[in-house]
């Protein structure tokens, strides 16, 4: 079903609307179809930011990078309409974690602190790359990570669009460009951003870092006025906020919404290593059940790395391992129920079947049953005396 919207004319040639338009940080986001019928996700900015230096000049510099990144869990720009501000990426099956969010409060779910860290190891390393390869033309950091700007897949893999695209929003808002309010975005706003400080990769583990606790707690870490956020930012209050979380997870995220951005995490591989030491003593849902829409589900990992093929679901005290079929979209459950609390997956071989009883004809007396390790008594033919019994 195609749906016409405001923005159909800003188009680029051969992609449709696929869902109407809503509210995200600097504007708006919808479905698209593309002419070969890939699926994608439409960025379209405010009106009063299309003519923003950042929005134009400034995407000269980092077009090349954008359109083919070549990093692992980093989405390139397919398609892109300068002068309307719309930057289309393509996300397949993926669902963004603004959707799975929204979801998960109509169907009265908090994702939990699982799925927070889960996110935050996976995102870290993608961003780990995306900074590495982005240094070459001078891409130091995404810059503007938010829940509408991560996508999430049904195996549980995160990806990154709109990598280089500024928060137009805040920085307008923030230099008194505009009187606009600057929207959630400001949520997500490390100190060093508001100071006009100089960003890197620790900018981006900050914002993500914010990002994961909105997940755990199924609600923004920060709440208020434009204003009262930019003081609670800047006091470091997120850190400080952290009070329903375990004291593993609680101490990684202090790490990285530290306010000072020389003593968090340098790496994004730093920050994974982090997440995988806690991850597994934490029970809950993940990002790919979330994903599918599994909310009924309490899952763990089975492999406590940063690989996650499968998944252990805690089903009425049982652990099942369940594996993901991405051809098919589909869970695979094998036969065998693991003894609860049991973090391996065995082959189990099955039990020898019992050797069949020798049928014995009718009138017929059956055969005298010979004890283990006792020879068998000698057969005397029809009609013969039998042979003498000798002492031993």
């Amino acid at each position: 079903m195609e749906h016409r919207s405001p923005v159909d004319t800003g188009l680029p040639e051969g992609w449709k609307p696929r869902s109407e338009p809503v509210e995200a940080p600097g504007g708006t986001l919808f479905r698209v179809r593309g002419p070969r019928g890939e699926i994608g996700i439409a960025l379209q900015f405010r009106e009063d930011l299309i003519d923003h230096p950042m929005l134009q000049r400034g995407m000269d510099d980092v077009a090349d990078f954008v359109l083919a990144p070549e990093v692992p869990g980093v989405l390139p720009l397919v398609a892109w309409n300068r002068e309307r501000a719309l930057f289309i990426y393509k996300i397949d099956d993926g669902q963004l974690l603004s959707e799975v969010l929204a979801r998960c409060v109509e169907h009265g779910v908090i994702p939990g602190e699982r799925v927070a860290i889960e996110l935050l190891g996976r995102a870290a390393l993608a961003l780990d790359d995306a900074a590495r390869a982005g240094a070459r033309v001078g891409v130091d950091n995404h810059g503007c990570l938010t829940p509408w700007r991560i996508v999430v897949y049904p195996g549980g893999e995160v990806s990154l669009l709109g990598y280089a695209l500024p928060p137009i929003e805040v920085f307008a808002w923030l230099d008194e460009e505009t009187d606009e309010p600057p929207g959630p975005g400001l949520r997500y706003t490390p100190p060093e951003r508001i100071q006009d400080s100089l960003e890197d990769l620790r900018t981006d583990i900050y914002t993500l870092g914010m990002i994961a606790a909105e997940v755990a707690l199924g609600t923004p870490l920060l709440k208020g006025t434009p204003r009262q956020l930019v003081d609670q930012i800047l006091e470091g209050e997120p850190a400080a906020a952290l009070g329903e979380f375990s004291e593993a997870g609680q101490g990684l995220l202090e790490t990285v919404l530290h306010p000072a951005k020389a003593a968090r995490p340098s790496t994004g591989a730093e920050v994974a290593n982090l997440a995988k030491k806690v991850l597994p003593n934490l029970r809950g849902h993940t990002l790919g059940g979330l994903a599918r829409g599994a909310f009924h589900e309490d899952a763990v990992l089975l492999d406590e790395g940063m690989a996650y093929p499968a998944l252990l679901y805690v089903e009425s005290g049982d652990i099942e391992v369940i594996d993901y079929d991405e051809d098919t979209d589909e869970l695979e459950r094998p036969t065998p129920t693991i003894v609860p609390g049991d973090r391996s997956a065995p082959t189990i071989a099955p039990e020898p079947e019992p050797e069949p009883e020798p049928q014995v004809p009718p009138g017929a007396e059956p055969e005298p049953q010979v004890p283990p390790g006792a020879e068998p008594e000698p057969q005397v033919p029809p009609g013969a005396e039998p042979e003498p019994q000798v002492p031993p």
